[in-house]
């Protein structure tokens, strides 16, 4: 037998019977996947009525979060090479099963659920010497760093961060910053102290230290401040993000990857430096991003049982801090045209639509010439009362003040598919089917 089979199927054996990290220096093991047959298997939503106050709440902080999207997009527009469009992973074997000297960290995520939404993931972020751990949203959608610090008008139940117990703390009062949240906003000083996820640390890293919330932080004592993972170049506090200090430092490598759970309120992951073949099934397909603000791809348009309809000169940002997707009317109206008995849910709200529960229809977003579909179980959000057949899709569609040209892509697309973001090779976005659905 040929020395690759052998190695092939050792390394097949390995990925069976424990994790195995792989760096971003390493070439990836993927396990080949008929996209065609992926994702036939629904589960109807019926356990919940849908509740939209968690969905009105974010309708509104979307609109605020990407108000700068347009001038951002105008500035940074990146040209892909059309050699990077749409490339899957060989299949190839990893030249060795033995870890890079790179150093990577995984960093568990804590699914916060409520009324069976899985409204954010939280991992634990170190701060200050001796360290203290502060719960973090992480947030592929913005770019600052900031916990709540001594916050004196913050009415959040969440842990602070305690400014005066870190012996390697500076802040600067002349030069406060502000972030705006949909509703929502912040006001902080500008700090910086050793921060530290799963043994990587950045000395002197910068942060918001907060002296001031809104109220509209109450309802998740689960966070108590946001790391942001976009690119630094929409960053409000105009510094690096702490992936890119921990990258640019070479303390690891230029890839991170994000697995979400569905309902379960462990087993999610942030792997810096590295990406686990544990939490997906199959090849990754790899994007070209079009602007280095958000991680931004070209969305191709959607499909509904596999017919697609194409849209052009969309620009989608694929966002963690998301719960779900959010595309502009003109756009959402085209999309639940498609799917027989939908209708817009005026009783609802602005932005909202239906299609009978007992629907199978497959549902998809393309991106370059793949289809990537998204599960019931995250698109059926609900029906909208106890006794309706009709229930509440997970598109949103953005109405006036949204750019015509701008899609959110949240955790209701991320459940379904493992994330990677690279930052080598062009710069890039990969996906991966997650082992949520198989």
């Amino acid at each position: 037998m040929a020395p690759w089979i052998l190695l092939f199927a050792f390394v097949a054996q390995t990925l069976a019977s424990q994790q195995l990290l792989l760096t971003s220096d390493q070439i990836s093991f993927a396990l080949p996947l008929d996209r065609s047959k992926y994702h036939q298997h629904f589960v109807q939503n019926t356990s919940h009525i849908f509740d939209p106050s968690h969905a009105k709440a974010e309708l509104a902080k979307i609109v605020t979060k990407y108000r700068r999207a347009p001038d951002f997009f105008g500035k940074l527009h990146l040209k892909p090479s059309l050699d990077d469009v749409s490339k899957s992973d060989s299949v190839s074997p990893p030249v060795s099963p033995v870890f890079s000297t790179m150093k990577f960290a995984q960093v568990p995520l804590t699914d916060f659920i409520v009324g069976g939404t899985d409204v954010m993931y939280t991992g634990p972020v170190n701060i200050g010497t001796p360290p203290q751990v502060i719960p973090m949203d992480i947030d592929t959608g913005s770019a600052d760093l900031w916990a709540m610090a001594d916050c004196t008008q913050c009415t959040s139940t969440a842990k602070q961060f305690d400014k005066k117990a870190s012996s390697t703390y500076a802040e600067s009062q002349d030069n406060p910053f502000s972030v705006t949240y949909g509703t929502g906003s912040i006001s902080a000083y500008r700090a910086t102290d050793i921060v530290t996820l799963q043994g990587l640390s950045i000395a002197n890293q910068s942060f918001g230290a907060v002296m001031k919330a809104t109220d509209d932080f109450d309802d998740f004592p689960a966070m108590s401040g946001i790391m942001g993972m976009a690119f630094s170049s929409i960053a409000q506090s105009g510094q690096p993000t702490l992936f890119e200090n921990l990258m640019n430092s070479g303390k690891t490598g230029k890839t991170f990857a994000v697995h979400l759970e569905r309902q379960k309120q462990q087993g999610s992951e942030l792997c810096l430096g590295c990406y686990n073949p544990a939490k997906m099934k199959g090849s990754i397909t790899w994007l070209p991003v079009i602007s280095q603000t958000y991680w931004t791809l070209a969305l191709g348009g959607f499909s509904v049982d596999q017919k697609l309809v194409s849209v052009s000169g969309v620009n989608a940002a694929i966002d963690t801090g998301t719960t779900y997707i959010y595309i502009p009317r003109k756009l959402a109206e085209s999309f639940y045209a498609q799917i027989p008995e939908s209708r817009e849910a005026t009783e609802i709200g602005q932005g909202f639509f239906t299609f009978p529960c007992k629907s199978t229809s497959v549902i998809a977003l393309a991106f370059g010439s793949n289809n990537f579909a998204i599960s019931n179980e995250d698109f059926n959000l609900g029906p909208v009362s106890s006794n309706s057949s009709d229930c509440v899709g997970g598109i949103l569609a953005m109405g006036e003040g949204f750019p015509d040209n701008l899609a959110i892509v949240g955790d209701e697309f991320l459940k379904n598919w493992y994330s990677l973001y690279d930052y080598s090779n062009g710069v890039r976005v990969g996906f991966a089917p997650s082992i949520n659905n198989i």
